[in-house]
């Protein structure tokens, strides 16, 4: 009897901590009416470079907005959920320092946080996320501000973790044959980003520029079916012939979409197992009876920028999709450096 009766009063203990837990848990925004405070009400504020809403997606739509506050020690304090950028979100919140981090089109945060340090610590696989299958575009924004007595009225301007780049003409010059367009896409593609911090993710996709199930060194990507990433990646130019002088410009926007890689040195060609390297975006063309590939390194990627991109073709190609073999002694390889630019700018390549 005295045995059950240690029982239930070791049950009253833990029933009495797990409910002061969940008041302590309790969102932090919400305070008590003795303590001064000030209501803050966010709205958000889409920043894409260029809407376009005819190719992988609508990059301006905003699904779903996740808002998550921080104070001046780093603790979360307060989080928010909400549809659409017009919709505004009011904290009451006591004097201070805080830091404010939007967030559209990703999966549920707030379980996962509960300081800005461990929101450095996320990631997402967005090849592997519901977003990718959704076809949004995933957003971020983040603001500082300071809480006085009163009312204030805040816009987070949130924009694209991804760059994009528009495949605008191909122009040969290849004298003696003509030369068929195959297809084009991106290669050691990032396959996600963290939320808050510039660094890579251990995901990647379209490694040494092979299909992404089971490839071999002799494999090539002929299809959309061979990256997992489809159209964010991929495009097939469909066998176009040209001759010298002549351009192909596409009758539709062909887009790509990237995740910065922040590789600070390159490696080329098939290895037993992959290493970081930069992307590519390769060209892929049928000369006579052989397949020769363009690549060109984009380096220093920047989220949330858009560039036209124009090949010019002179010469054969490599024969790899993942080296420069066609290059000559003193041209090792072809790399944009895309901090060098700004955005909107044109990226014209001449092989």
């Amino acid at each position: 009897m005295k045995h059950q009766s240690h029982i239930s009063i070791v049950c009253l203990i833990i029933l009495n901590l797990l409910l002061l837990f969940l008041s302590l848990s309790c969102d932090r925004a919400s305070l008590d009416a003795s303590v001064p405070s000030a209501t803050v009400s966010f709205v958000i504020r889409e920043e894409g470079t260029r809407a376009d809403v005819s190719v992988y997606g609508d990059e301006s739509e905003v699904s779903s907005v996740q808002l998550l506050l921080f104070d001046s020690k780093g603790s979360l304090v307060g989080r928010g959920s909400f549809s659409g950028t017009g919709t505004p979100h009011e904290f009451t919140l006591i004097p201070g320092d805080y830091t404010c981090c939007a967030f559209v089109n990703v999966p549920a945060l707030s379980p996962l946080v509960s300081s800005l340090s461990s929101l450095d610590a996320l990631y997402l696989d967005y090849f592997s996320s519901d977003s990718f299958s959704q076809r949004l575009h995933p957003m971020y924004g983040r603001i500082s501000f300071s809480v006085k007595n009163g009312r204030q009225n805040l816009t987070v301007p949130v924009s694209r973790y991804a760059s994009r780049y528009c495949l605008k003409s191909v122009e040969s010059r290849f004298t003696g044959t003509d030369i068929k367009l195959e297809h084009v896409y991106l290669t050691n593609v990032q396959g996600g980003f963290y939320y808050t911090v510039g660094k890579n993710t251990d995901f990647w996709y379209s490694r040494f520029g092979r299909p992404d199930a089971n490839a071999k060194k002799t494999d090539r990507i002929t299809s959309v079916n061979d990256v997992k990433t489809k159209e964010f990646t991929y495009n097939s130019l469909g066998g176009v012939s040209l001759s010298s002088g002549r351009t192909y410009t596409p009758s539709a926007n062909i887009v790509f979409y990237a995740f910065p890689n922040y590789s600070l040195q390159d490696r080329t060609g098939w290895a037993s197992s992959f290493t970081e390297r930069y992307t590519r975006m390769v060209l892929a063309v049928k000369i006579s009876d052989g397949e020769y590939y363009y690549p060109v390194n984009l380096l220093n990627m920047q989220g949330n920028t858009s560039h036209d991109v124009k090949f010019i073709i002179t010469r054969l190609g490599s024969p790899d999709p993942d080296t420069f073999d066609w290059a000559t002694d003193d041209e090792k390889d072809v790399t944009i450096d895309l901090g060098d630019l700004e955005d909107g700018d044109d990226i014209i390549i001449e092989f």
